[in-house]
């Protein structure tokens, strides 16, 4: 297994996205992007086109319009070292935020993050 991790910056390594791949597939990895401590690209030579991954952390839901630009402007730039031919994958955690308060049958349930 080889792990590739996108912020060695921290002492303890708290911080930043990463993606763990097999030794038969990390053979295959071109090119590892750590773009930020959110996000990373990492390239991989396969038949019949070869595959991108982003790896996403994103700011949660409840913070400033203004942050989440500053999130996504940057997976426009990363998907820029890609091909329009090959296969891109954004993946990750969202960070979308549900509340306790509003239940929506058969989507949220009663268990979601309280707004205090």
């Amino acid at each position: 297994m080889t792990f590739y991790y996108s912020e060695n910056n921290g002492k303890h390594h708290r911080h930043g996205v990463g993606i763990i791949v097999d030794n038969n597939t990390s053979k295959s990895v071109t090119e590892c992007i750590p773009y930020s401590n959110r996000l990373m690209l990492l390239k991989i030579q396969a038949t019949p086109v070869n595959i991108n991954i982003i790896q996403v952390n994103a700011p949660t839901s409840d913070k400033p319009d203004e942050k989440m630009v500053t999130f996504y402007n940057p997976i426009k730039q990363l998907l820029r070292y890609t091909k329009r031919y090959d296969i891109n994958i954004i993946q990750g955690d969202f960070n979308g935020k549900v509340s306790n308060k509003e239940i929506v049958h058969g989507i949220v349930g009663p268990f979601g993050l309280d707004d205090k």
